[in-house]
């Protein structure tokens, strides 16, 4: 893996799948995004940083027009496709870097699960601003950092320990506080214990009045 490239170019879609059942992550980021989609129930929806498009499987084409991945590994995005095949027109693929793509916004609803451990926060706040629709609402899921829990989980895909070296874990509070800088309100804030005391957070935001101006 050459320098600057994403650590997630070399894990196999199969390592990841397999990884994230075994430590239970699978069931409760499905969980989260169901829960933030069911209460928003977007017309247009991006997920960034989509990985194989499992939260697609949530996605009800009578509600939303348009729902949008992104991710940075094209085997992911093919498998995504596939998946979200039942969609139809109603679902699209973007393969690339979430802090240099294009969109189509404005979107209602943008999701980004486990993404700002591997990104700019504030620039990927600063994009999510530009694509959201005046009510739009972001959705952050992040993970918490906890004394004495190792990043990555060891399991027995080991390709999944190439992330340790480059996630950038920060406590909720530090992500909400450069949410605000950058023209959000914080609507909520859920805790959701995972497995061997690794918790994720899921941060809700709205822009600004004064963001959207």
């Amino acid at each position: 893996m050459s320098m600057g490239e994403s650590p997630w170019l070399s894990i196999p879609l199969a390592d990841y799948e397999g990884h994230m059942e075994t430590v239970g992550q699978t069931g409760a980021l499905r969980r989260l995004f169901a829960d933030i989609y069911a209460t928003v129930k977007p017309v247009r929806l991006a997920v960034l940083g989509c990985t194989t498009g499992a939260d697609f499987d949530e996605v009800d084409p009578a509600v939303t027009q348009l729902a949008l991945g992104v991710d940075i590994n094209a085997g992911y995005i093919a498998t995504a496709e596939q998946r979200a095949s039942r969609l139809g027109v109603n679902a699209q693929f973007i393969c690339g870097d979430v802090l240099n793509v294009d969109l189509p916004q404005p979107f209602d609803l943008i999701h980004a699960a486990l993404l700002v451990e591997y990104v700019d926060t504030a620039a990927l706040f600063r994009r999510a601003r530009h694509w959201l629709s005046g009510e739009g609402v972001l959705s952050v899921v992040s993970q918490e950092p906890m004394p004495g829990v190792e990043a990555v989980s060891a399991t027995k895909y080991e390709s999944l320990q190439l992330l340790a070296g480059h996630m950038s874990l920060q406590p909720a509070v530090e992500i909400e506080r450069i949410g605000v800088q950058e023209g959000f309100a914080l609507q909520s804030r859920r805790a959701l214990e995972v497995s061997r005391g690794k918790f994720f957070m899921h941060s809700i935001f709205e822009a600004t009045e004064a963001a959207q101006c």
